[in-house]
Parts: C-alpha cells; structure tokens; sequence
C-alpha cells in the first residue's frame, strides 16, 4: 500500500541510542511540542465555536488566538499548554457570575438612582472539552511522534561526526 508508513522499532531504537544526551533531550522536546500542539489546534477550533473574533486586537495589541500558548520544558520532558496569557479566556471558560453596576457615585448626580445588570458570562469550557477529546489521540501517537523526530534529528545529523 502506498502512503503508508511503517516503523521498524529496533531501527528507531538503534538510531536513539547512539545519540548523545542533548539530542536526546531534543527529541523528546520535539515529541512534546507537536503533542502539545495538537491540543492548541483543538482549542483554537473550540474557541471559534464560541466567538467569530479570536483574531481582533484589544487595546494592548493581544488577540484571543495569542493567548493560547505552549511551552516545552528544558529540564525534562514535559510541556504546558494553558489559555492565561490573555486574561478574557478564562472569562469564556469559567464563565463569570451575575454582574450589576452598583457605582457609588457619578459624574453628575454623585449616585445612581438604581443597579444596572451588566451581563454575565456562560462557561464555555472551550479548553477543557479540546484537552478531554485530545488525550487519547496524543497518547496514542507519542509513539509515532518520538519516532518522527528521532528520524528528523538523525536526517539532520546524518554524515556529521559527533
């Protein structure tokens, strides 16, 4: 069958283990940042369901899409994704509770004649739906992830002495 890639695991491991501790340190870091990524992808196209204007900037010049971030761990081999880098998407995903204007003064009048409900926010959870229908696939396919880059890293290095 063509398009079909198969792994032979003794080759994979065989090329993993004559690398040295900083590539391998760099292929596990390559396998968490696209499985970490494969979860972005799915908040990002969970946070599209819940507002069309992911992309607008507000007066600091952040978008909605900005505030979703990875990170990959130099230390071991762990990463995080998380939604704080812009503080109104943990509005959209915790929701907020029933808000009223109750200013104790004004401009004019120095009080308001009454409360005014401003609002409240659904709780979405746009993140935490994307992580639960993406666990499975990314633990399924760490496997073909850690081989990907262990293939990257020995095509990069192929040829050169160590």
């Amino acid at each position: 069958m063509e398009g079909v890639a198969t792994i032979d695991i003794e080759q994979v491991m065989k090329m993993f283990s004559e690398f040295d501790a900083k590539k391998r340190k760099r292929v596990y870091r390559q396998a968490t940042s696209k499985a970490l990524n494969i979860v972005k992808k799915q908040t990002i196209t969970n946070l599209k369901k819940v507002t069309s204007k992911i992309d607008k900037k507000d007066k600091w010049g952040n978008t909605l899409r900005k505030g979703i971030t990875t990170k990959v761990y130099r230390d071991n081999k762990s990463g995080v994704i998380h939604i704080l880098k812009n503080f109104k998407l943990k509005f959209f995903e915790l929701g907020t509770k029933e808000r009223y204007n109750i200013a104790k003064g004004s401009r004019r009048t120095g009080k308001l004649k009454k409360k005014r409900y401003t609002g409240r926010i659904q709780a979405y959870k746009f993140f935490t739906n994307a992580i639960n229908s993406k666990r499975t696939e990314v633990f399924s396919s760490i496997d073909k992830l850690l081989s990907d880059s262990i293939k990257k890293i020995n095509e990069k290095y192929k040829g050169k002495t160590q």
